[in-house]
């Protein structure tokens, strides 16, 4: 898959939303708590859900790039 089509993907999956929390891409890859956790350990959480109490949100477009470079670095 293309960045782009991560991108394109991973909006469906969330309705169009710009952002996804961690239970989100887990639920979209399949994948283990601590895998999704290795996968966002070097983002940074969107802003608009820094505060007190709420799950940490990451934006789609870094959650694709970095799809994207274990895709390529697993082929």
């Amino acid at each position: 898959m293309t960045k782009q089509e991560f991108k394109r993907d991973l909006k469906d999956f969330v309705n169009g939303r710009g952002t996804m929390n961690l239970t989100e891409i887990r639920k979209y890859r399949g994948k283990s708590k601590d895998w999704v956790r290795d996968l966002v350990k070097d983002l940074k959480p969107a802003e608009q859900n820094l505060r007190r109490g709420q799950s940490k949100d990451y934006y789609i477009t870094d959650i694709a790039t970095v799809l994207y470079e274990r895709q390529n670095c697993e082929m």
